[in-house]
């Protein structure tokens, strides 16, 4: 159960921190319908990402335990791992998550199999899901999102019959379900130089990951032009490469550094494919700076700062803040001294007059 509970508190965790503009949903199939009594009877949970790439999901569900028996939970056909299947006094606990790549689309989670008590006429069997929970139900996105905004309820009748000839039951179908094709081409991240930075020094490398979470990576097909040159794994100027086919940190150290004038445009293309044949393709262009005052460091400088509007007033009221406690620090240092020096006249005034009064009254 501790286990359990901490990868379901994993995948809650990841979710809690990030927004998404997608609407996953949980139901079970079939949603209502006509069981025998006292037989084994099948429903699947349903996850369905309405066309978004999920990586893990929750199922927290509720039953009356005097009304129905789950005697199992069988994996679904979309994530590879369970690590957690539970069934505790009417509770029952389902974490899975995949190890490689994303699910897209609607398919099962699990299976759960049940029998009624004697003497049961229905039942019910019920998500638990509060919105910006993660404690409960939850399905994770791309981007370790929450995308869950919707669960359904099952409510079943029960009625006489022989075991293994159900009635009126809209069975859930044991085919599995045809895999989502992979029409996605692979991306790019942490690209640097990006485009239309500025002031990079001449003999800045390109580097950048490329990832792709359906085929993977063709890497005979990655073709880097960089200030006219031509980089690939086969021919004289070589990129250097590591990682596995669905994530390569790619480095390309140029055969020359760049530029001959300041501010001028180093044109960048990237081209590359994965096994299905779907292609990605980036142009871009960023500017350099041959009279870097470090021109031989080796590693790409940052984008020039640009501050907003609220930030620059915001410097200035600190700034004018700051001068207005300097001048009040100066006056304090200078005028103390002044008053004390008044007061110190004072003071050998009033003793002069009582030592003249003194005397004239001896």
């Amino acid at each position: 159960m501790k286990k359990l509970l901490l990868c379901s508190l994993i995948i809650g965790l990841i979710t809690a921190f990030h927004t998404t503009a997608y609407a996953a949903e949980l139901s079970l199939n079939p949603a209502s319908g006509v069981l025998t009594q006292e037989c084994e009877n099948t429903i699947d949970i349903i996850v369905n990402t309405q066309g978004a790439d999920t990586r893990g999901a929750d199922a927290f569900m509720t039953y009356n335990p005097n009304e129905i028996e789950i005697l199992s939970i069988q994996p679904g056909n979309l994530f590879k791992s369970y690590p957690g299947k539970i069934i505790r006094n009417g509770d029952i606990f389902i974490t899975a998550f995949s190890e490689n790549g994303f699910f897209k689309g609607n398919g099962s989670l699990a299976r759960l199999v049940f029998k009624s008590k004697p003497g049961v006429k229905s039942t019910t069997i019920s998500f638990k899901h509060s919105p910006g929970s993660t404690v409960d139900s939850n399905v994770a996105g791309r981007e370790a999102n929450d995308m869950l905004t919707a669960v359904f309820s099952g409510t079943y009748t029960f009625g006489p019959g022989t075991c293994g000839q159900e009635t009126v039951r809209p069975s859930a179908s044991k085919k599995p379900l045809t895999p989502v094709p992979d029409i996605h081409p692979p991306h790019i991240n942490n690209l640097r130089p990006g485009a239309n930075w500025k002031n990079m020094v001449p003999n800045s490398d390109l580097t950048f990951d490329l990832i792709d979470d359906g085929s993977g990576i063709d890497l005979n097909s990655i073709v880097v032009e960089l200030d006219n040159i031509i980089y690939t794994t086969y021919s004289d100027n070589k990129f250097e490469y590591n990682g596995n086919k669905h994530r390569y940190k790619i480095k390309v150290n140029p055969n020359l550094d760049f530029a001959k004038k300041e501010g001028e445009k180093i044109l960048v293309s990237i081209k590359a494919k994965d096994f299905n044949g779907n292609q990605f393709s980036l142009n871009y262009d960023f500017e350099v700076y041959p009279t870097s005052i470090c021109p031989n460091d080796a590693h790409p400088s940052a984008p020039e700062i640009v501050y907003s509007k609220g930030a620059r007033n915001i410097i200035w009221i600190l700034l004018i803040f700051l001068l207005i406690a300097l001048i009040t620090n100066v006056w304090l240092a200078t005028e103390l001294p002044v008053k004390e020096d008044k007061l110190a006249v004072k003071v050998k005034s009033n003793l002069k007059k009582q030592r003249i009064k003194e005397n004239d009254n001896k």
